[in-house]
């Protein structure tokens, strides 16, 4: 999902789940493996992109932003099935 954010219209909120996914997903690893190297450098890491995420989110114009197509059928398919593994 994270390499086809580029092709979707600019959503700030997006970026905070899926920060907040990964952010959990690596305190489940510490959880699991709490003697992993440099794993609270990565959780520190992930929560300040979480919270600069969440600064950002709160700060987006409220107006709608134009949604623009990828150049080419083949970028616009690997979006569509980007977003239907997601959900």
């Amino acid at each position: 999902m994270i390499l086809s954010l580029p092709h979707l219209p600019q959503n700030y909120r997006v970026v905070e789940i899926l920060n907040c996914r990964g952010l959990n997903a690596a305190k489940i690893i510490k959880q699991l493996r709490p003697t992993l190297k440099n794993i609270n450098d990565r959780i520190a890491e992930l929560d300040i992109q979480l919270k600069l995420s969440v600064e950002l989110a709160l700060n987006q114009l409220t107006s709608e932003e134009v949604f623009t197509l990828p150049d080419n059928e083949q970028q616009l398919i690997k979006v569509l099935q980007g977003i239907k593994n997601v959900e």
